[in-house]
């Protein structure tokens, strides 16, 4: 019998064809969506029952799940010659003494 051999898998490409969904994932999912659709008035009910401060945090952490977060960006504006805008962008830090 031979050892492992890079590249010589005999179960290399049987897994999940790329960017096709989990079936089991795609089946708890819609269970639980169907379990929301059926108690939303509930749910109502019972965030209007909370605290204003225990609703805003319970909505907010919520939102996390439903609301795809945005990435910060780290963005670099080269320009070539001449390319005044014909505007100053004003910080809110700036005292309007300084041209940023």
């Amino acid at each position: 019998m031979q050892g492992f051999q890079p590249g010589n898998d005999p179960r290399r490409g049987r897994g999940r064809p790329q960017g096709k969904k989990n079936k089991t994932t795609a089946q708890i999912k819609e269970a639980f969506q169907q379990i929301l659709s059926g108690s939303i008035d509930q749910l109502i009910k019972d965030l209007a029952d909370l605290h204003p401060k225990d609703r805003i945090s319970l909505l907010l952490k919520m939102s996390d799940k439903i609301i795809p977060s945005l990435k910060s960006v780290d963005q670099v504006i080269e320009t070539k010659g001449d390319t005044s805008l014909g505007f100053v962008i004003k910080y809110a830090e700036d005292d309007g003494d300084n041209d940023k």
